[in-house]
């Protein structure tokens, strides 16, 4: 359904394009509405807050464990916390950074991030992109 520069509008396509547009509207989820995931159940999720940030450039050296503080306000606490490790100094490769969420509250999270005992790297620098879910 192309629309040409300069030729007049036809009312019955203008009218299916609009049709188009609310039911592509009404399918994409919303925020506060409810989703069903099929995983191994079914379970019904309503997601009421989502929170991202990033974090500060974090040093690892090698075999050392390292903590990553995350701060946010979240209304609830939340039920998921999502990290994205992004390099920004030192050369490592796939693997050697490893890091997990082991604290989490309304106020915040704290996780650890571990640079390899055999990496090639001494020492890096990561920050961690976060997003957060409350249900």
């Amino acid at each position: 359904m192309a629309f040409d520069d300069g030729t007049p509008l036809d009312a019955a396509k203008l009218q299916a394009l609009e049709t188009e547009l609310f039911n592509l509207r009404s399918s994409m989820p919303k925020i506060g509405s409810s989703t069903n995931i099929n995983v191994t159940e079914n379970k019904t999720i309503v997601q009421k807050q989502v929170l991202g940030g990033v974090t500060g450039v974090i040093y690892l050296s090698r075999g050392a464990e390292v903590e990553i503080p995350i701060s946010f306000n979240a209304d609830s606490t939340p039920i998921s916390v999502i990290l994205t490790p992004v390099k920004t100094s030192g050369d490592f490769k796939k693997g050697d950074v490893s890091y997990y969420i082991n604290k989490v509250s309304s106020t915040g999270a704290t996780g650890k991030a571990y640079l390899s005992s055999t990496s090639t790297a001494s020492t890096v620098g990561v920050k961690f992109y976060y997003m957060v879910l409350c249900a």
